[in-house]
């Protein structure tokens, strides 16, 4: 008769990508089950659920699970089911999804974000300002003509 083995792990894993391990002895797989929550089954036998495929990055006979593209609806137990011709062995995984590091680089796109608008908007303010002055400019002395231009300019309109 066949062993059951049972085995209890737990995985903080990254939203981008996490492997979780399920490892027998040296004898050959002939089955393997990965379920989450104990009842939505995500592989069996070598194929991957639809409902699951966009997640599932490789599920290979050899046992080890690599999921992607995570969300913390993803939280909770992983149970793999491997068979072989010693028996069963159960692999629960609970596991737990770190979302820190995406968050960091969402901050830093962020701050760049910003930083280029507040660049963007004193290029902006500059131009008005630089063109106020050139077309608005009402001060003879600020007309770019030398002083004395412009007072032989008076002088000829007063003759």
């Amino acid at each position: 008769m066949a062993a059951t083995l049972f085995k209890q792990t737990s995985l903080s894993g990254s939203s981008k990508e996490t492997t979780m391990r399920c490892t027998s002895s040296k004898s050959p797989p002939t089955g393997l089950i990965w379920r989450f929550n104990h009842s939505q089954i995500i592989v069996s036998d070598g194929s991957v659920m639809e409902e699951w495929m966009q997640h599932v990055k490789s599920a290979p006979m050899s046992g080890n699970l690599t999921l992607k593209d995570l969300s913390t609806d993803h939280d909770g137990i992983y149970t793999c089911e491997l068979r072989n011709a010693e028996g069963t062995y159960v692999t629960n995984t609970l596991l737990k999804i770190d979302h820190s590091q995406g968050n960091v680089s969402n901050l830093i796109y962020i701050v760049i974000a910003i930083a280029i608008a507040i660049a963007v908007a004193v290029g902006i303010l500059l131009v008005y300002c630089i063109m106020k002055k050139v077309c608005c400019s009402e001060d003879p002395g600020e007309s770019g003509e030398p002083e004395e231009l412009t007072d032989m300019n008076k002088n000829e309109d007063e003759q």
